[in-house]
């Protein structure tokens, strides 16, 4: 592209097998997009907007803005060389095969993210309050989501995992799978937690639960560091319904609904932790 919307007010972006579109810096709008596989959209510092969605079946490159309006938009493989920042906005939706489809550039999802069977590590940056689902699909966060304020939805078949608190962000995770704390240093769990699945406590630190993120139902297992809930002056129930402290502590103070299995460490309060 030479200029800004060159290709007008077109209603379908369409690309061929071995084709490729080269923004150079400018801005264009199209009303849906669908590409072939070995084509390439290469971003290269501009502005692309999808007004209905499409398919994206071909590489998407290079940094600039990749925004969807409205509708849904189907992105299938790996873009690792994408750097671009990506908008979905409120009622639009975008579908991943792939953790990294849409590079390592930050997402500003006001609508819905699917990760379906899109296993790996999602290296993006996400803001805004939308709704990241995790479709029989297991990942990874790795950016800095602290201006998450939206859900995580976790089905049965996918598992989540956090290292930092900043991976979670403020958002509210609805766990009917697997949610991983993995971390080697000691934080506050401040989301709120909810659903029949599971959490899992890996990594030599300490993890503290507080009342918004032990009305869980699944069971615990604690396989390195701890988990801390409740405190003598607000005692706490955890709700999960089977504890199993297979290498690690599990201190607290309150009640646990389900039975304990401890073949390492369970401590009343938790001092000296």
């Amino acid at each position: 592209m030479s200029n800004d919307r060159v290709l007008g007010n077109t209603s379908l972006l369409k690309m061929a097998s071995d084709t490729t579109l080269d923004m150079n810096g400018h801005t264009q709008s199209v009303g849906r997009v669908e590409t072939a596989e070995k084509s390439k959209i290469d971003i290269h510092g501009g502005s692309l907007t999808v007004d209905r969605g499409g398919v994206i079946n071909g590489g998407l490159t290079g940094a600039g803005q990749l925004t969807l309006n409205t509708g849904t938009l189907d992105i299938n493989g790996e873009n690792q060389t994408l750097k671009a920042n990506t908008a979905i906005h409120d009622g639009a939706i975008i579908n991943l095969d792939s953790a990294s489809g849409l590079g390592s550039g930050g997402i500003d999802n006001a609508g819905q993210l699917n990760l379906n069977q899109a296993s790996g590590i999602l290296n993006n940056r996400l803001s805004n309050s939308g709704e990241v689902n995790l479709n029989a699909t297991q990942t990874t966060l790795a950016g800095d989501n602290s201006q998450f304020s939206g859900t995580f939805n976790i089905d049965k078949d996918s598992k989540l995992t956090a290292r930092e608190a900043k991976h979670l962000g403020t958002s509210t995770i609805h766990d009917e799978g697997t949610l991983v704390l993995s971390t080697y240093g000691d934080w506050a769990l401040k989301n709120s937690v909810t659903g029949t699945g599971n959490l899992w406590k890996e990594g030599a630190g300490i993890v503290t639960l507080s009342d918004a993120n032990v009305g869980y139902t699944g069971r615990t297992d604690i396989y390195q560091g701890g988990l801390i809930f409740g405190s003598r002056d607000n005692p706490l129930t955890l709700a999960t319904s089977l504890v199993n402290i297979d290498d690690g502590v599990l201190a607290g103070n309150g009640t646990v609904t389900g039975d304990v299995d401890n073949k390492s460490m369970l401590q009343v309060g938790s001092q000296n932790l």
